[in-house]
């Protein structure tokens, strides 16, 4: 299976935005977080972020919730890009 060709320009344009910023959530600053290493909790939040946009805009758009094989392909790309998401982090300045 193919995804469709929107969902794949979706997913390179949101990742290109994530990369830009990588600073925490200005939501999760008036949220109380326990963590030591900031840039690890930015990947986190990032990653998690990012799948959960997909997912949420897969909803919106066919209101079905991806079936197995094509979850499976999202997560497959997604992987495919978390050193960038890592990268983008990485290059964050504290």
């Amino acid at each position: 299976m193919t995804l469709p060709d929107e969902f794949v320009i979706l997913f390179n344009n949101v990742l290109t935005e994530m990369k830009k910023e990588s600073k925490v959530n200005q939501f999760l600053t008036k949220i109380q977080y326990d963590y030591t290493h900031e840039k690890d909790f930015v990947y986190g939040q990032k990653t998690g972020e990012f799948l959960g946009l997909l997912i949420g805009w897969w909803k919106a758009r066919y209101a079905v919730d991806p079936n197995q094989e094509e979850f499976i392909e999202i997560i497959d790309m997604f992987q495919e890009h978390l050193d960038e998401i890592k990268l983008s982090v990485s290059n964050f300045k504290d």
